[in-house]
């Protein structure tokens, strides 16, 4: 380890890097090649969804899931509602840790007009399950 070297950029985590190359070939219009980077996210998570965790930027992970199951790619990796509950997750996460100049906020109001059936199963789901594990 160099002199200088804890002034460089802490690298950012492969779901990062990821997610800012799908959002980056969505952005460039190249809809061929956003779908092999949607697929190639969709299949690392559904391998490791604990990677997840690594994301110091959430709200680009969120903005990246949210694009896919907007888009309707990589449906055959992971379920549309997992799709939708892992933005949430992210978008959700971006907001509480302060993340102001996100646009978080924005994104999972979107995600939620959308997709407000598979959250709500979500959240009936853990209700109910919360619900079973308190009456035991």
């Amino acid at each position: 380890m160099g002199f200088f070297d804890f002034l460089k950029p802490k690298p950012k985590s492969e779901i990062e890097v990821l997610a800012n190359n799908c959002i980056k070939k969505v952005e460039d219009g190249t809809e061929a090649e956003a779908k092999k980077a949607f697929e190639e996210m969709t299949r690392k998570i559904k391998l490791n969804p604990a990677m997840i965790k690594d994301a110091e930027d959430y709200s680009v992970v969120g903005k990246a899931l949210f694009i896919i199951q907007f888009m309707g790619i990589g449906s055959s990796t992971l379920s549309k509602s997992t799709l939708v509950n892992l933005s949430y997750y992210c978008l959700s996460k971006s907001i509480q840790m302060g993340k102001k100049e996100t646009d978080s906020a924005k994104t999972l109001l979107n995600l939620i007009q959308q997709s407000h059936s598979n959250l709500e199963s979500s959240i009936r789901q853990a209700i109910s399950t919360h619900k079973k594990k308190k009456k035991k």
